[in-house]
């Protein structure tokens, strides 16, 4: 991450948009800041600043607008059940004891999540040039994050899938299968890995009743974690998330995930379900991760944008992992003997 080289005085107050403006001094301690910096803006609602306190603290401070406050609010108490299970796990980076502290300014427009800053450089660009054991701490890193996430009791009120009615999430992917399905027909898209996925969906959606819901994070891929001086990776605030089949985090492992590195991919999956994934969680994966693609693929047909191609080649690696979609696990998956993680 390239940060500014100009050091910044606390402003009191930012306009971020028309409607929208950021009263700093509403942020408890804001009188001890000596040091802002802006150091990321993921999009006009969303910006990290970077703080440096009275006598050297670091911390980091983001700013959302995108959602309501409830949203926000269910974020701050998932993150915070998330760095409790996290708290005494090895593979994970201290956070020095600093909590997580989460408020509204600007008239509640607004949120704030302050925490302490850590090394912040994306892991996709790194992991390219890191060894097989080198990536060993960032896949068990990565994993702790899911098993944490899966273990999160939402809060009372929350939007969620009944308990009670185990088929809704089936019925939820179904729905979005048939929407897609209905979509490429009407745009008259022949697509042979979509011919080939058909099949395999209805042979294997019986498997999509009865998981266990939970809440997931939305978008969980090395584009989005952050390397660590000590060789481990720390995923951002739970700030995307869906409620849904607890393996649903995993949803882009053959798209971003393989594509940074297939040694990762595999010591992701290995890590989280120690060393013996089931058969039904690739086909249940695959499912998910082909939907989110031909969603996009679908958008941009409504869109009007005919340039569909770098889609139609995820869609298609895919279906060669797969051999057509005529078997069960993916073709790049070999599983891991434990001994070979200490070898020299």
């Amino acid at each position: 991450m390239k940060q500014l080289e100009v050091l910044h005085r606390p402003v009191a107050k930012l306009v971020i948009s028309e409607q929208i403006s950021v009263c700093f001094e509403d942020i408890p301690g804001f009188a001890h800041w000596r040091e802002m910096r802006l150091i990321r803006r993921r999009s006009k609602h969303d910006l990290l600043f970077y703080i440096r306190e009275d006598g050297g603290s670091e911390l980091a401070l983001r700013i959302m607008a995108e959602h309501s406050y409830d949203y926000y609010c269910s974020c701050f108490h998932f993150q915070k059940q998330i760095n409790r299970q996290l708290k005494n796990d090895d593979s994970i980076v201290s956070d020095d004891g600093y909590e997580l502290r989460y408020g509204v300014c600007g008239k509640s427009q607004v949120v704030y999540f302050l925490m302490c800053w850590q090394h912040d450089r994306c892991f996709n660009e790194i992991v390219h040039n890191l060894s097989f054991h080198d990536k060993i701490r960032p896949a068990a890193a990565a994993a702790a994050h899911l098993k944490a996430v899966e273990k999160i009791v939402p809060r009372e009120g929350l939007v969620r899938f009944s308990d009670s009615d185990e088929d809704k999430w089936f019925k939820h992917i179904d729905k979005r299968y048939k929407i897609v399905r209905s979509h490429l027909k009407y745009y008259n898209r022949d697509i042979a890995a979509f011919s080939h996925f058909e099949q395999y969906y209805q042979t294997n959606k019986h498997l999509l009743s009865g998981r266990s819901l939970a809440v997931c994070y939305k978008s969980f891929c090395p584009g989005s974690w952050y390397y660590q001086t000590d060789g481990t990776v720390r995923v951002p605030l739970i700030t995307e998330w869906v409620r849904g089949d607890s393996w649903y985090s995993l949803n882009r492992l053959f798209t971003d995930i393989h594509t940074s590195s297939e040694d990762l991919a595999v010591l992701l999956v290995d890590s989280y379900f120690d060393f013996d994934p089931p058969e039904e969680f690739f086909v249940c994966c695959v499912i998910y991760s082909m939907l989110q693609l031909l969603e996009e693929l679908v958008c941009q047909l409504q869109s009007g944008n005919t340039e569909a191609q770098p889609l139609l080649r995820r869609i298609r690696a895919i279906d060669r992992m797969f051999g057509r979609f005529t078997v069960m696990v993916p073709k790049w998956y070999k599983k891991i003997e434990l001994a070979s993680l200490f070898d020299s």
